[in-house]
């Protein structure tokens, strides 16, 4: 698909000054500068983040409702019941806080709904039974922001609520609750709105006692939930991955056996694509307790037997996604049309727990905001995954009328919906995403961090780039682009779909490696010269390493 350059205007001095302030080569500080670094202080601070940097916990709203009556809870042993998520945001948020209070001397429990059954958040059996278990106090950990009546019920039962969520409001109304920590609140200002669910409740905890802690959890559920990984995420996420590699905690290390990583040295893309989709396997297609049970047990036959039950889980989910994507695309292959501004799509067939993943892959295959919905017996499943710029929580809000619940982000949610309405939701969120989305921007944006010359592209730059992780949301790899490369010698098309060959500009070779884009052999064996965007890696191969640029886009003319 034909992409958008975005190639970031930086200034040279500031560069320069950078350079000098921070020993990094000169391209890495346009990096920073095109990232917002903008200061020999500010990139001092991102290259050395350090638990100081975190900010006061009291800063955000609510916080001293919500540590003075968790206080009095554990004073008191009222029983305590933590209501998590089923994803690996919300297994990971509710194990940092029951590990947490119960060796502060709380007593406490926790619970995490049955996606299947129960659906997203609080519920009101969920509510009930807490009752009826003697529960005092419940703590909703990433959920509870759009739990109004749950909350209320809860009140009317004699029980508080405590809310540590990270999802959008419905507007200014927040749940009936003691406290409501939640940095998207329209009245927080908490320093960053774009903590994870486990960084809020980690911020409860901070607030409570003074300390951090759990950071191989925060490090966890903080790279699955895709979340900016700039100011206090980067911070945790940097620190918790140095924890996560000297200190495993059983669990993380039977997961990290079953993914194959036990050697590794792991980086926030092995915590993305190699653990976090085993958690969240549990919670899509089967229930996520498994997930807190594995990080909560010291033993290791348990955790062994859990890893693999997990492991096994994931690549059922994965069939039956591709299964999901290949039915959605049969159905688009005969009725997209490019006039469209969003894809909304739904079938019985359909599991309500991968669709999310599934409408993932269809937005990067027709770059439009895509809704699948699983259609059940009284109400459909939907979820939602969006294109840059267009905020679909909003959207979402716009057609609410139709829906019969709807919360999350700007870039995903999810909702429920009666299948007469599908028809009515597809058109409204058409005409939504037709007055918001201009033409230009239905071509996915190729975000550019510089321009360099290939004899930039040296052994020191690559030693120093390591500097800028971890990578991840608002932090990627850096992209370069050098223009006028020719191509040199042979060009090859490996298995079919990939494609390897060499560039030069002036006396500088560099290997050239581009994935799924065996389209653009002609091009390259035409042998003119061309712009290329790619992001640099090191090949270790046969005892040797060498610089190998992997190939973004290229451009002719």
């Amino acid at each position: 698909m034909e992409k958008r350059w975005q190639i970031a205007s930086t200034d040279e001095k500031q560069a320069e000054a950078l350079a000098s302030g921070v020993g990094l080569p000169p391209a890495l500080c346009r990096v920073l500068l095109a990232r917002g670094v903008a200061t020999v202080e500010d990139a001092r601070g991102f290259l050395n983040p350090d638990l100081s940097a975190l900010h006061d916990p009291f800063l955000m709203k609510d916080m001293d409702k919500a540590v003075a009556r968790l206080k009095e809870a554990i004073r008191s042993r009222e029983p305590i019941l933590i209501h998590g998520d089923f994803d690996a945001d919300g297994v990971s948020a509710t194990v940092l806080l029951v590990e947490g209070l119960d060796e502060l001397g709380a007593n406490v429990s926790y619970s995490v709904p049955d996606r299947m059954r129960e659906g997203y958040g609080l519920n009101e059996e969920r509510v009930r039974r807490a009752h009826d278990d003697g529960v005092k106090l419940i703590i909703c950990v990433d959920n509870g922001i759009s739990s109004h009546d749950e909350v209320a019920l809860a009140s009317e039962l004699g029980m508080d609520v405590i809310v540590a969520d990270h999802h959008e409001p419905r507007g200014d109304t927040l749940p009936p609750a003691t406290a409501v920590l939640d940095p998207k609140r329209g009245d927080c200002s908490y320093p960053f709105r774009e903590l994870a669910g486990v960084g809020v409740a980690l911020k409860l905890y901070q607030g409570l006692t003074g300390e951090v802690r759990g950071l191989d959890l925060v490090t966890l559920g903080t790279i699955a939930d895709i979340v900016p990984l700039t100011d206090e995420n980067r911070v945790l996420v940097r620190i918790g991955l140095e924890e996560m590699n000297a200190r495993r905690r059983t669990g993380i290390e039977q997961l990290i056996a079953v993914s194959g990583l036990r050697k590794t040295v792991l980086s926030a893309h092995n915590v993305a694509f190699q653990l976090a989709p085993r958690i969240n396997a549990a919670g899509r297609i089967a229930t996520a307790h498994a997930g807190v049970q594995l990080f909560l047990t010291n033993s290791v036959q348990v955790a062994s037997e859990i890893a693999s039950e997990l492991d096994s889980e994931n690549t059922r989910r994965r069939s039956i996604e591709q299964e999901i994507v290949e039915q959605a695309d049969a159905v688009l292959s005969a009725t997209f049309s490019p006039s469209q501004r969003a894809i909304v799509l739904a079938d019985p067939r359909w599991h309500p727990g991968v669709i999310g993943i599934a409408a993932s892959r269809i937005v990067k295959r027709y770059y439009r905001p895509t809704a699948l919905i699983a259609l059940g017996d009284e109400v459909g499943k939907g979820s939602a995954r969006s294109i840059e710029g267009f905020d679909i929580h909003a959207a979402l809000g716009s057609c609410s009328d139709l829906l019969e619940t709807f919360g999350g982000h700007q870039p995903a949610a999810g909702f429920t919906i009666k299948e007469e309405r599908v028809e009515q939701f597809r058109d409204a969120l058409n005409r939504v995403a037709t007055d918001l989305i201009p033409e230009d921007k239905l071509v996915p944006e190729l975000k550019i961090d510089t321009l360099v010359r290939l004899d930039e592209v040296d052994e020191k730059l690559m030693a120093e780039m390591d500097r800028l992780r971890p990578f991840g949301a608002r932090n990627p790899r850096p992209v370069f682009a050098s223009r006028r490369v020719e191509p040199v010698g042979t060009v090859s098309v490996i298995r079919g779909t990939h494609i390897k060959f060499t560039v030069r500009q002036n006396d500088v070779w560099h290997a050239v490696i581009g994935f799924e884009m065996a389209d653009l052999e002609t091009v390259v064996r035409d042998g003119d010269k061309f712009d290329i965007a790619f992001t640099p890696r090191v090949n270790r191969w046969g005892g040797r390493e060498r610089i190998e640029l992997l190939l973004r886009d290229l451009k002719v003319g």
